[in-house]
């Protein structure tokens, strides 16, 4: 029986959208500036990967369906940056 809810479970696990949230994120001036917003936003819940591009000041983040975005911007923010979803 137990076999039988995990494998229901696991497929109503795949019906689960992800979204990507586009970024313009300011005040990153070197790599490891790209590494503390990265970890500031992979340490979201619901984030399950960011890339961020330093010479455009542009991210991309793949989070679920649940995260929200001002949980992302914040992170941001409190580790010194400026951020604002790209509409």
């Amino acid at each position: 029986m137990k076999k039988i809810l995990l494998a229901i479970l696991l497929s109503l696990s795949a019906f689960a959208t992800d979204s990507v949230v586009k970024l313009n994120i300011t005040g990153m001036t070197c790599p490891m500036c790209v590494k503390s917003v990265k970890n500031a936003i992979i340490g979201v819940k619901g984030v399950k990967n960011a890339k961020i591009y330093l010479k455009d000041g542009k991210a991309d983040v793949l989070c679920d369906e649940h995260t929200k975005t001002s949980d992302i911007l914040d992170a941001i923010k409190q580790e010194g940056f400026g951020a604002e979803v790209i509409k």
